[in-house]
């Protein structure tokens, strides 16, 4: 079995634009495309400032870094992959984050289910060929008597998306799409 490939993200934007973090590349591991993370943060940017996030499904934790370098107050990055997060505790201690920023290593509904933090932010990027957890997710902050304030959802297929947001009375504020990623901002 050969060594697997490294792969560096660039953060877009913030105190830390520019920056490169390298990460394992894996079968399931693809981060949010710059075009698409570069959409996401011009809508956030007016709920950004010091709110708390989570990166569930972490992966590189572009997303999670992005928001940090953006003014978001923390972030709670959790993978169930121990090199990923091995990786992603070398990246905090890289940009001196470590006050604003934990590592979970679990998989994320046993996370979720034994936390009681309270995000505003919520970035839900699950491995496209994994649509049960998705479900899954939404349904565990669908069921939150304080939901968070935005839901990040990116997925390959809209039309079980549709079905998932009727199902669980989420709205879809905006969505864009790159390559065969597509992003949604949503709210409950």
């Amino acid at each position: 079995m050969g060594k697997r490939k490294s792969q560096e993200v660039r953060i877009i934007g913030g105190k830390w634009k520019g920056r490169k973090l390298r990460f394992q590349s894996a079968p399931s591991l693809r981060p949010t495309l710059g075009r698409l993370r570069e959409t996401l943060f011009n809508w956030l940017r007016p709920d950004l400032c010091d709110a708390r996030c989570l990166d569930l499904f972490a992966g590189s934790g572009i997303l999670g870094f992005e928001a940090l370098s953006q003014g978001a107050g923390h972030v709670d990055f959790v993978d169930q992959n121990r090199s990923t997060c091995s990786q992603l505790s070398q990246h905090i201690n890289l940009l001196e984050c470590q006050a604003d920023s934990q590592v979970f290593c679990r998989k994320a509904l046993a996370y979720l289910n034994n936390t009681e933090t309270a995000w505003d932010i919520v970035f839900l990027d699950p491995p496209y060929d994994d649509q049960e957890v998705l479900l899954a997710c939404i349904e565990y902050f669908a069921g939150l008597t304080e939901p968070p304030e935005w839901l990040y959802i990116e997925a390959r297929d809209r039309d079980l998306l549709d079905e998932m947001f009727t199902n669980f009375g989420l709205n879809v504020a905006r969505d864009s799409r790159s390559g065969d990623a597509r992003g949604h901002l949503c709210y409950f």
